[in-house]
């Protein structure tokens, strides 16, 4: 999802809900990215850290970001799923919400 900040000094408030699935002995790990290039999570594991340590399952995660992206040029919003191994996936075809607000600065 994108979205074109009507000022540089603009935030953007970010709220995405989506789910994935990984196999026994997996831990599932969320991270956001913008422009696909900048990961905004804050640390090596993504959003959520360890959630399923062990189990096997789908695992929902909702995240909520306040970004400074410091242009007026449409900036996409992605959420990708990460495992520490093996095969993870999102049931379901991958249905996920993004939702992206301007916040003026």
């Amino acid at each position: 999802v994108s979205i074109t900040p009507s000022s540089a000094t603009s935030k953007v408030w970010i709220v995405a809900s989506t789910h994935g699935y990984a196999p026994l002995g997996q831990d599932l790990y969320y991270t956001l990215f913008r422009n696909n290039s900048v990961e905004l999570s804050g640390n090596a594991y993504g959003f959520g850290n360890h959630w399923i340590a062990g189990q096997r399952g789908v695992i929902p995660m909702t995240i909520t970001y306040l970004d400074s992206p410091n242009t007026t040029s449409a900036t996409p919003y992605t959420v990708y799923i990460k495992g520490t191994g093996g095969q993870v996936n999102t049931p379901n075809g991958g249905v996920a919400t993004i939702t992206l607000m301007e916040v003026a600065g």
